[in-house]
């Protein structure tokens, strides 16, 4: 079993890449939805990449800015009649010096004789020769970074052309319609602002880009058929996500029995772990995650705490010796308090270590003073504790990146590997579980914590999105239904005046799905009630 779950963490290899195909169609909503996500972690980024890209193109626009200054002269332009000194035009004449016009301004000879007229080696601008068809007027437009320079030029063209011109028309003569000026205002404008904002632009566009690039590059656990496909292994068990209530005390803790669905998961967890156990033997499960922040303190608590309804004899133990997130947990106001670090040290007993939590026969084992974990020392004390109780369930620091946890499971029997719905990368589950191959530890399974509806239905009924507080799903009531008030065993049994309903509506009816037909348990007065968690615990 462990060699093929080896053999296929190499098949799959690191787990990087694009999102996966689903019968060889894309899934946008996904990317949409990631995308989302993206724009939400990474808001940040957008101002910072706007403001950048915004002074940048500022300061490149202001750097290179250079005003250009243009002169132009329209004329109309005659050839002279030699032998009569008179004036003569005719469309052929036209159209001859419209043709040769542009051609003879921007030939070779009339640049020398230009450079000869103005005395310079360089001439500081351009020009550009127009002839309006079907007539003898012509323009010539001058274009410089000195208005000076544009003027001069315009000029030395105008003197110049009928020099060369009588190479190729004949003797000419020039009328001006426009006289050539000097123009001091630049015809181009400093582009600062619209350059500023299309960098601003810009940085905004780097934004969207780098958001969907995020969204492609994601490959993490949405489903149990992820966990089956992508890692697999077998999922025991699904956790729904629930929206923690922060008005109440210990609102970490999520095992409260008016969530029905939530705490019907973990009897699920409970009664498929002791199948396991039975089988096997074993009674020590440690519990793990890739990452922090994946709810595995939450998923050890409450699968100890519905293994204690059940009457099992538990022990429960913080290994997360750097963190200590139980004692912080559940005891937040106790400062020093013994624990299982403590035990191993030979500083106190096992009967003086352990705290009792709501129920007799579950006990709490704190981390204590200790920071790191010897596999020699604690052995001694696993074996004191497989010969107390019907199960010790360990809540281990993360094994993608603490090799305490790595240690732990090897006094254990059997890992409980926490994946919260979402968060950790393939690639990140896949380097933790070759951490735990490697040192020969057995996955007992997945536990697919805080699963939302919008990715997965429990059982025909929809979870989490919904606030559970007060009894209302939505806008859906319990109270409504009045359960238990009709209770035929209320008064025979220990759950008080809800007892088992015959009240005929049952948990689903007016939102799509029955949960049963009236035979929904309900909560006594004196049943344990803990507030609900929206797993974001270690």
């Amino acid at each position: 079993m462990q060699q093929k779950d080896e053999d296929m963490i190499r098949e799959n290899g690191s787990g990087d890449g694009f999102p996966d195909l689903s019968d060889g169609v894309f899934n946008f909503r996904i990317l949409f939805v990631d995308c989302i996500k993206g724009a939400r972690k990474f808001w940040y980024v957008l101002p910072t990449l706007v403001l950048v890209c915004a002074l940048i193109t500022g300061i490149i626009s202001k750097r290179g800015y250079v005003p250009m200054y243009s002169s132009s002269a329209t004329f109309s332009m005659s050839s002279l009649n030699s032998n009569a000194y008179s004036y003569y035009y005719s469309y052929s004449v036209s159209n001859s010096m419209e043709k040769a016009f542009p051609y003879i301004i921007s030939s070779p000879v009339m640049t020398n004789i230009l450079k000869d007229e103005l005395g310079v080696d360089y001439i500081n601008g351009t020009y550009t020769a127009e002839a309006t068809p079907s007539s003898n007027l012509f323009t010539i437009t001058v274009k410089s970074n000195s208005s000076k320079d544009a003027f001069n030029i315009l000029k030395a063209i105008l003197n110049c052309y009928p020099k060369v011109a009588d190479y190729v028309i004949g003797e000419t003569q020039i009328e001006y319609i426009t006289v050539p000026e000097l123009n001091d205002k630049p015809y181009t404008s400093d582009s600062l602002l619209r350059d500023t904002v299309m960098g601003g632009a810009a940085g905004a566009a780097i934004w969207c880009m780098l958001t969907v690039l995020y969204a492609l590059t994601r490959n993490t656990v949405r489903s149990v058929e992820d966990i089956e496909n992508k890692l697999g292994q077998q999922c025991i068990a699904e956790i729904p996500f629930v929206k923690r209530r922060r008005n109440e005390q210990n609102d970490l803790l999520a095992v409260n029995r008016h969530l029905s669905l939530y705490y019907e998961a973990y009897r699920t967890l409970r009664t498929r772990l002791t199948a396991a156990a039975e089988e096997t033997g074993s009674k020590i499960y440690a519990v793990t995650s890739a990452l922090s922040g994946e709810g595995k303190s939450t998923v050890s608590f409450n699968l100890s705490y519905t293994l204690a309804s059940a009457g099992k004899r538990v022990a429960l133990v913080d290994l997360d010796l750097k963190r200590k997130t139980l004692q912080k947990l559940l005891y937040p106001e106790e400062q020093n308090l013994p624990g299982i670090s403590d035990v191993a040290e030979g500083r106190v007993t096992l009967i003086n270590a352990f705290k009792k939590y709501k129920h007799n026969n579950l006990h709490v084992y704190c981390a204590g003073a200790g920071e790191f974990f010897s596999v020699s020392k604690y052995r001694k004390v696993f074996d004191e504790l497989r010969d107390l109780y019907d199960y010790i369930i360990v809540d281990c620091p993360p094994g993608g990146f603490v090799s305490d946890a790595v240690a732990v499971t090897q006094l254990c029997d059997g890992v409980l590997f926490t994946v919260r719905q979402d968060k950790a990368t393939v690639r990140r589950i896949h380097d933790a579980m070759e951490n735990l191959f490697f040192s020969r530890s057995q996955i007992t399974g997945f536990v697919f914590n805080a699963v939302k509806a919008d990715y997965k239905n429990y059982g025909g009924y929809y979870y989490g999105g919904y606030k559970y507080g007060s009894y209302r799903y939505g806008s859906y009531r319990y109270s409504s239904y009045r359960y238990g008030k009709y209770g035929y065993y209320s008064k025979y049994n220990k759950y008080g005046n809800y007892g088992y309903g015959g009240y005929g509506k049952g948990y689903g009816g007016d939102y799509g799905e029955r949960y049963g037909a009236g035979y929904g348990y309900g909560i006594g007065k004196n049943d344990d009630d803990i507030s609900a968690d929206d797993s974001e615990t270690d």
